[in-house]
């Protein structure tokens, strides 16, 4: 009941107040607080900061050749080398067989016997020769090339 009591007090003075008029507060009577000095230490150092340079580097997602062009900038038809070509990778789906080739600079795709460019144009002059694992590449010369899956 006591408690109560004072509840009921405390609150009316707070909503109250002391019944003073407001005085306004003159600097005389701010109250200073002496100044804070802040110590800052350093910890341990963390060594050498590494900054990434990547920025000189070329972006590995961007095309080397602008925009999906023709490294050879022109439309004609690089003939390989078969002494170059290294292949990639071989499928089939039924009776249809691909391989896929490299010089290390153009693709060439051996379909049905025939050998086109990145571009799907035809080759003219060379022929292909499925085996498992491997394909034999014959050139317009009649030289020929056995290139395994991977190299021996």
């Amino acid at each position: 009941m006591q408690l109560k009591l004072v509840m009921i007090l405390c609150g009316a003075l707070f909503l109250t107040g002391c019944g003073q008029e407001d005085v306004p507060i003159t600097p005389n009577q701010i109250i200073k607080l002496p100044a804070i000095n802040l110590k800052v230490t350093a910890g341990k150092s963390i060594g050498e900061r590494y900054e990434y340079a990547g920025d000189i580097y070329r972006d590995p997602f961007m095309s080397i050749n602008r925009e999906g062009m023709s490294v050879s900038g022109t439309d004609e038809i690089v003939i390989p080398n078969i002494g170059s070509l290294k292949l990639k990778g071989l499928m089939s789906e039924g009776k249809q067989k691909i391989a896929i080739l490299s010089n290390g600079v153009f693709g060439y795709v051996l379909k049905e016997k025939l050998l086109y460019d990145s571009r799907q144009r035809l080759i003219p002059g060379f022929t292909g020769i499925f085996k498992e694992g491997s394909v034999i590449i014959v050139a317009p010369d009649k030289s020929t090339k056995e290139i395994h899956l991977r190299e021996r």
